[in-house]
């Protein structure tokens, strides 16, 4: 599993565990955290989202 980055619509970041995708190519990130614009951050769990919605993705360690 890759630690990841994702800059999302509408000016939100998470990061996470990338654990798989669908067949649609929705992505779902395991262990998520929610980094707002003031540096806080805040845990949402298990996200699935749409290829659509990503802005940017970066690996956050090895690959």
């Amino acid at each position: 599993n890759i630690h990841k980055k994702k800059k999302l619509n509408g000016g939100r970041h998470a990061q996470g565990i990338l654990f798989r995708f669908d067949p649609f190519m929705k992505l779902v990130m395991d262990e998520c955290v929610e980094v707002t614009t003031n540096g806080q951050q805040n845990n949402i769990g298990t996200v699935v989202t749409i290829p659509r919605n990503i802005i940017m993705s970066e690996a956050l360690g090895p690959v």
